[in-house]
């Protein structure tokens, strides 16, 4: 069912639905604009591709993702793509999402479709029943702001398994976009949440990785040039690798290779 919400009330409630379905044949959208709305989309059943800042993202069951107003996102229908889904404006929704979400834009791998949808079907029933504007507006409050705690802010998930990603790819020339693309999240969030947590940058992290690494080959390893091991270790200028490593350990990569 498809509910569309015609109301100027827009200044007169702080959450204002717009549109909400249980269940919706999706099109294949290109919104270069953007859409004029807070959207939360859930896919249920198909397969299909989501577009974002030249970013590719997986449409498939038991997904979803989020998108604030004029966020430029493309959708195809590849088989058979059905979503749920609800749009809602108003400055309470604006709130919650510079909240969690700040880049106006996330995907999520998986979510409880279940429970979402038991949302939507609450929401749908006081439309088509009494359609009382403060409590839809109290509902689409609650849809977005029970999403986020639900999804987007599971830190100890999410950043576990970007340390992981971290951990295995550091000597690789990754991008800040690359590891927060991992879990769906954008990079003001990834930024955020990973100092919050550790106490140190993104950035910081990574050095220090590829530092300890690089201080391993250098003590045990003579035959290799300091070049050689700055470039095994994920640095591509090895002035910046000498300065930071001296910085770190108090002596010169090559101080440290002449000890073995």
């Amino acid at each position: 069912m498809y509910i569309l919400n015609s109301t100027n009330n827009d200044k007169i409630y702080p959450a204002v639905l717009l549109t909400a379905s249980n269940r919706h044949v999706q099109e294949t959208k290109n919104y270069s604009s953007g859409m004029r709305s807070y959207q939360i989309l859930i896919i249920t059943e198909g397969r299909g591709t989501l577009e974002h800042n030249g970013s590719y993202y997986p449409l498939k069951k038991g997904c979803a993702f989020f998108t604030a107003p004029n966020i430029p996102i493309k959708y195809t229908n590849e088989d058979g793509l059905i979503s749920i889904f609800v749009t809602a404006n108003g400055c309470a929704i604006q709130e919650i999402c510079n909240k969690f979400e700040p880049s106006g834009f996330a995907f999520f791998e998986s979510v409880n479709t279940d429970k979402i949808l038991s949302d939507i079907n609450t929401i749908e029933q006081e439309f088509c029943s009494q359609k009382r504007q403060s409590k839809l507006s109290i509902l689409a409050y609650a849809f977005f702001l029970e999403f986020f705690e639900s999804n987007a802010y599971n830190n100890g998930n999410y950043l576990a398994k970007i340390m992981d990603f971290i951990d295995k790819n550091y000597t690789k020339q990754i991008t800040l976009e690359e590891i927060a693309k991992e879990c769906g999240v954008s990079v003001s969030k990834l930024c955020y949440d990973f100092k919050t947590t550790y106490g140190i940058t993104v950035f910081s992290h990574v050095i220090n990785l590829r530092l300890n690494y690089a201080r391993s080959y250098l003590l045990y390893a003579s035959e290799l040039r300091v070049k050689d091991v700055a470039a095994a270790s994920g640095f591509e200028d090895v002035s910046y690798f000498c300065k930071a490593y001296k910085n770190k350990y108090g002596v010169s990569p090559s101080m440290d290779m002449q000890k073995n």
